[in-house]
């Protein structure tokens, strides 16, 4: 996986010794930038990679990411109305999780809460929550937000009651500010900014 890669060249942007000669940190370093959309999850991972070891403070990360994903999950088995299997869909969703060893998985583990952040507001109807959320998955994990733009165009046609023509253009437009901020933030950009 490429976004495990991460976890050694974040340690570089705090102790500038590591690495000097690494092609892939040379790379980064040289094109992270004041700017660079990369810097919305790198600076928090890195808050976390100070701890020592590195590995444990990923590993708090991680599970403060997957304590919020096991709730927004618990919680969409809530507003879907399967109550009474909540807890078990959250378990299944923990068990299946853990097994994947994601813990490592940085930027990976931000793309779960945005993702899971998404389905809930698709599911509540809060479809003007969608285009922040696309442009947010963008920043922490950008090959989500290709699939959540498919999702978000595709609302109005499983939604048609929750449309009237005034809703409808409030959400195009919506979603027509998130696709230029993606258009705008994706040059500046260290791994999307060549698509």
């Amino acid at each position: 996986y490429g976004d495990t890669s991460s976890a050694y060249w974040i340690q570089s942007f705090l102790d500038p010794r590591l690495f000097p000669h690494d092609a892939l940190t040379a790379l980064i370093k040289s094109h992270m930038t004041a700017f660079t959309i990369e810097r919305a999850w790198v600076w928090p991972t890195g808050i976390f990679m100070q701890i020592h070891p590195y590995t444990a403070g990923l590993k708090v990360l991680s599970v403060i990411l997957f304590v919020c994903s096991v709730f927004m999950i618990k919680r969409l088995a809530r507003v879907s109305g399967a109550v009474s299997i909540s807890t078990a869909v959250a378990a299944l969703f923990a068990v299946l999780f853990l097994s994947m060893d994601t813990f490592y998985g940085i930027p990976r583990i931000y793309g779960i809460v945005v993702m899971l952040g998404f389905i809930l507001a698709l599911q509540q109807q809060r479809f003007l929550l969608l285009a922040p959320i696309i442009a947010a998955a963008f920043l922490v994990y950008p090959s989500i937000s290709v699939c959540l733009s498919a999702a978000a165009a595709a609302a109005p046609l499983f939604y048609r009651g929750s449309f009237d023509k005034k809703r409808i253009a409030l959400y195009a437009a919506s979603l027509l500010a998130a696709a230029l901020f993606i258009l705008a933030a994706r040059p500046h950009s260290i791994f999307m900014s060549d698509l």
